[in-house]
């Protein structure tokens, strides 16, 4: 949900800009590709590949710096791969949103809920990032400077400006998704419209306060 920018430390942001430099980034779980295209422009002396299991992003990618790839990095990438391909000193990042909505209404929940169903359906762990730095603390030989951060993203009215975006954003993701999300929750489509519908009523409502958990996990290479 929107800019993800803010991930980039100074630190970071003085590494991409060198120009002696070309770092080379690949970004997994990448969804419609949007951080992905503008790190790209962003960062023209840099390469990013983004990887996703569904192929939600633009079909046509202007940026030449810029890839993105269909594919399941639990098969085709394990974890480990991700460190072995990662330089000396060089930083793993992961920055994704934890399902779940916290403080929402009743047909919000129950929405969440069914794409938590629908992606454990395919595989796929909707809390996936809760378990990665774990894994990067098993890793304690190869990984160090392990962090955590853990961001509350406002969506709904009650949050003026940023909720309301959030809220645009969140309600044309799902519905993008309908045919997939509803077959998940084994309810019509028709029904899952109409969820939808209750769902952007309570994100229009000042009753509601919800929140989406957005987790940044990061290590460096050893």
């Amino acid at each position: 949900m929107g800019n993800n920018n803010s991930s980039f430390d100074k630190k970071s942001e003085k590494i991409f800009s060198q120009n002696e430099e070309c770092p080379f980034v690949s970004g997994t779980k990448c969804g419609a590709g949007t951080w992905i295209c503008e790190l790209a422009i962003e960062f023209p002396n840099s390469i990013f590949v983004g990887v996703d299991l569904k192929p939600v992003y633009p079909s046509e990618i202007k940026q030449t710096n810029a890839e993105l790839v269909k594919s399941n990095i639990l098969k085709g990438l394990p974890f480990k791969e991700l460190i072995r391909v990662t330089k000396p000193q060089g930083w793993i990042e992961f920055y994704d949103v934890d399902v779940r909505l916290i403080d929402a209404g009743p047909n919000s929940t129950r929405l969440v809920e069914g794409i938590a169903q629908s992606m454990s359906n395919s595989g796929l762990n909707a809390s996936s990032i809760t378990f990665i730095k774990g894994w990067l603390q098993s890793c304690s030989d190869n990984i160090t400077n392990i962090n955590e951060l853990t961001k509350l993203i406002p969506i709904g009215v009650w949050n003026s400006a940023i909720g309301k975006l959030n809220m645009m954003g969140y309600i044309d993701y799902v519905k993008l998704q309908k045919p997939w999300i509803a077959d998940g929750m084994n309810i019509s489509e028709d029904e899952f419209s109409k969820l939808v519908e209750l769902t952007n009523a309570e994100f229009s409502s000042s009753e509601y306060k919800g929140k989406l958990p957005v987790m940044r996990v990061f290590g460096q290479k050893v």
